[in-house]
């Protein structure tokens, strides 16, 4: 019953932000805004390619996926903030949440990076934004895998080839 309700809380969230909230990073960085706001609107376009993308990277079961998607409003680039930050400073879920939700509105990630260590300019700010470009261009390609149709190959023989 608890996760029967709890799906239908997570598809009454996804319909609720998708009409009527619009999803703002704020990083700080307006390189990776521009990434989270894409990796954001390419999840919601595709959710199961999201959570198996999540689940390899973060190795991060569905069930946390979808608690996490409840507890951050629904944006799936919050989503994968929370696990990337919690990853790459070896932080607790927790804590990467409850600092989201005490910088929410007043900083935002920007806020909630730097509590945690990442300064602006630093490796580990570098990191986090590659990997947010990593992220955004395999849920790109996976898209684009899911839609294909026949052949492999990906560029149908249009490629140069060797010289």
């Amino acid at each position: 019953m608890k996760t029967t309700l709890l799906h239908l809380f997570v598809i009454m969230v996804y319909t609720m932000s998708a009409q009527t909230v619009t999803f703002k990073a704020g990083t700080g960085d307006k390189e990776l805004d521009v990434q989270l706001n894409e990796l954001n609107a390419s999840a919601k376009l595709d959710m199961k390619a999201f959570k198996v993308e999540m689940n390899t990277s973060f190795n991060c079961g569905n069930q946390l996926i979808d608690e996490l998607m409840v507890k951050m409003g629904g944006n799936p680039a919050d989503v994968f903030m929370l696990l990337q930050i919690a990853q790459q400073m070896n932080k607790s879920h927790d804590a990467i949440l409850a600092s989201f939700n005490r910088h929410k509105g007043k900083g935002g990630w920007g806020a909630v990076a730097k509590e945690m260590g990442i300064k602006p300019g630093s490796p580990e700010f570098h990191a986090l934004k590659n990997s947010a470009k990593g992220k955004n261009g395999k849920m790109k390609g996976k898209k684009a895998n899911n839609d294909s149709k026949g052949g492999g190959g990906g560029n149908n023989g249009k490629g140069k080839g060797k010289k």
